[in-house]
């Protein structure tokens, strides 16, 4: 087995994927076993979470509790959601963070710039950067939306700027292996 460094030195760069995912399962490993079921069960709770938060989202934005629910079930019955909840991979972990990303971003927009909100945004997205390069394109989605959304940025750009900034300064180690 890796040691964590070896996760990061060894294993990482030879990866596509950020070693997040795997740091964390070599802790779930040390604690739970590495049986099967053991092993799987990390991204069962990563695409158990997703479900969750997708009826969050969905709820704050619409204001509609039902359609909440029913946006989380038809993430539920998905073949490929189902898929790779079971895969001992980062793909439900990216998910679930690419989701609680969106959370932060609507609960800020909806209810207001507060600093647990930015905490919890730039975290998330920290995260999601270690986690998977590609489901990290949220980040640029969000920032479309911004420019698109012109009121917003200028009314708070200290606020985004110096959000993004503190993503970019804490992703910044990793991105010479990137």
């Amino acid at each position: 087995t890796l040691s964590f460094g070896d996760i990061i030195t060894k294993f990482s760069p030879g990866d596509f994927h950020p070693p997040l995912y795997y740091l964390l399962l070599k802790i779930w490993i040390g604690f739970f076993g590495s049986t099967e079921l053991s092993v799987r069960l990390l991204s069962v709770i990563f695409g158990v979470g997703a479900v969750y938060l997708t009826q969050k989202i969905t709820s704050k934005l619409f204001k509609n509790e039902n359609l909440g629910y029913l946006s989380a079930f038809l993430l539920a019955l998905s073949p490929l959601h189902i898929y790779y909840s079971q895969e001992a991979r980062m793909y439900s972990m990216a998910v679930l963070l690419t989701l609680l990303t969106v959370w932060f971003y609507t609960k800020i927009w909806i209810d207001g710039y507060k600093i647990y909100y930015r905490i919890g945004f730039v975290l998330s997205s920290v995260l999601l950067l270690y986690t998977n390069y590609l489901s990290s394109l949220i980040l640029l989605v969000i920032v479309v939306v911004l420019v698109l959304e012109k009121k917003h940025l200028l009314l708070h750009f200290k606020f985004w700027s110096t959000s993004f900034f503190a993503i970019f300064l804490i992703f910044l180690p990793w991105s010479s292996i990137f």
